[in-house]
């Protein structure tokens, strides 16, 4: 793959240097740069704002006062699933790559994760399995998403691999470090961390390994590589939480706080979100960390549930966000707090714990208020709810009667006068998300649907779908709320819509295709039992 790829040169490039080298160089390629040890750290941080991968430093012996730097563009489009799994070789406990994906065991990767893993500089520190015939066989036409939203759960399980007292050697017993890369940085075994780029008094028994496997370089017999600060992954997560190995995420115009609170919508959050929201409250934590893109955005490569539903309690004024500018193709990481916590302050953010604010919404979450709610105040609960499995299905069948107007069939292109229909919404550009909850709803209809379904009279069941941002089908987005591709079943009697369902449960199992399938073969079998008015 190296051999083959196109080749930028460059020397102390600025940010829109290298911005211009990036799109510049084709689908894969390779850039190489010279620039001083002084402006190294700066260099390394515009490379990976930019979108470059890989990044490892020739140091030539520590001999010049320059340094050559490798990088790499690889990263292309969504993030779907082919079933292939990487493992770390190196000597530390943990690595970060360039996506901040967190790699120690064996972890799950997506087909473009596993396309950076086959590059050059990880030859040999990362074993690529050959991934899974079913789903390598469907990547090119049908492909399934992949869920990169896993950073917290992959950080917690780190932490707890980590000794818990703080070190008690003296730098006599550790040994200088360069790290050269490609990894963004080192998590070792005694939880001492090593970033790209930078020197590190690593303890002495821990050196051998991290050179003969890693590649770093012992410093010692250089008087000027001076060392950095020695951080332990469980004292930076006391000060600055499970962010703490991503470094420093320049706000810009990232930042979203909105002052106006609506906190009848927070009964309506999946449990998921929830346990989110009280662990912050009760454990006194500063933020939570998500990784992925708002299913509601067709450009996303990574639709990811719980973004969606946080940004929805943004729009609420119940959460603020910030994160950095993400790079093309890559998977954008964005941090949640609670609305007002969070202060920018030299471009970083601040947190500051606001009990009355929090006290509220623990109320709401653990006591939610129980009182007949207007048309408007139900369709706001209806929002979220397109993500709350557990409330909205109840919510549902008192809900949507009060809603049905007009004559859907002839937006459906319903000819006979009693049908069952499956019906996607989508947007007009279709993304993976959408897709893969077609292929579900059509696979469904052709394993299972294809004979009489009840025992009588044969009622046909079709699918149908509505590109809802054209004009003529906006009103389908006003009645129910639609944000991003959804799934409804409807049953028409004499031509007119008499009962009708959303499929909750399909946002989350949309890169899950057969369990997709059988939830929705579960829901129809359901949905045609109960008789309508």
């Amino acid at each position: 793959m190296g051999s083959h790829l196109s080749e930028e040169f460059l020397q102390d490039p600025d940010f829109s240097t290298l911005e211009d080298a990036y799109r510049g160089l084709p689908t894969k390629g390779k850039i190489i740069l010279s620039c001083g040890f002084q402006s190294l750290p700066g260099t390394l941080k515009n490379m990976e704002a930019v979108g470059f991968v890989g990044m490892s430093i020739n140091t030539g012996g520590f001999k010049k006062s320059r340094v050559e730097v490798i990088g790499y563009k690889a990263k292309v489009g969504p993030c779907y699933d082919t079933g292939r799994k990487a493992a770390y070789g190196g000597a530390a406990l943990a690595a970060l790559d360039d996506d901040n994906h967190l790699v120690f065991g064996e972890l799950r990767i997506c087909e473009k994760t596993a396309n950076v893993y086959r590059l050059p500089p990880y030859k040999n520190i990362m074993k690529v399995s050959k991934g899974e015939e079913k789903l390598l066989a469907r990547f090119k036409d049908d492909p399934i998403p992949f869920d990169c939203n896993t950073y917290e759960e992959d950080f917690a399980r780190l932490l707890k691999m980590v000794p818990g007292p703080p070190r008690t050697d003296t730098e006599s017993d550790r040994t200088p470090l360069f790290y050269p890369g490609p990894f963004k940085l080192l998590i070792l075994k005694d939880g001492s961390l090593i970033r790209r780029g930078q020197t590190t008094l690593t303890a002495k028994s821990q050196a051998v390994p991290l050179i003969q496997k890693d590649g770093c370089i012992d410093v010692g017999h250089i008087e000027e590589q001076k060392p950095a600060p020695i951080q332990n992954l469980k004292e930076a997560y006391g000060k600055s939480g499970s962010a703490c190995l991503l470094g420093d995420l320049p706000i810009h115009n990232t930042f979203i706080h909105k002052s106006i609170r609506d906190f009848t919508v927070l009964p309506a959050v999946n449990m998921g979100m929830k346990k989110k929201l009280l662990e912050l409250i009760k454990k006194e934590g500063k933020y939570f960390v998500l990784t992925g893109t708002n299913p509601a955005d067709p450009h996303g490569c990574c639709p990811s549930l719980d973004v969606g539903i946080a940004l929805k309690l943004v729009d609420a004024g119940i959460l603020s966000s910030f994160g950095s500018p993400t790079p093309p193709d890559g998977c954008p990481i964005t941090i949640f707090a609670f609305a007002g916590e969070i202060t920018i302050k030299d471009g970083k953010p601040r947190f500051k714990i606001n009990s009355e604010l929090r006290g509220k919404v623990l109320n709401h979450l653990e006591n939610p208020v129980k009182k007949k709610s207007t048309g408007a105040t139900i369709l706001s609960w209806v929002l979220l709810g397109f993500v709350a499995v557990s409330l909205v299905t109840a919510m549902y069948k008192i809900i949507f009667p009060t809603l049905i107007a007009g004559d859907i069939s002839e937006d459906l292109k319903i000819t006979e006068e009693n049908a069952w229909v499956i019906c996607l919404f989508h947007a007009k550009k279709r993304c993976p998300f959408c897709l893969a909850l077609e292929k579900g709803a059509r696979e469904c209809l052709v394993r299972f649907f294809n004979k009489p379904v009840t025992d009588e009279t044969y009622v046909p069941v079709y699918f149908k779908e509505i590109v809802s941002d054209l004009p003529r089908h906006r009103h389908f987005k006003k009645r129910y709320k639609l944000f991003t591709a959804s799934l409804v079943l409807m049953e028409f009697k004499q031509g007119k819509l008499v009962k009708d369902k959303l499929l909750i449960g399909a946002w989350e199992l949309a890169g899950k295709h057969e369990e997709l399938v059988l939830y929705i073969k579960k829901e129809l079998d359901d949905f045609l039992k109960v008789k309508s008015g």
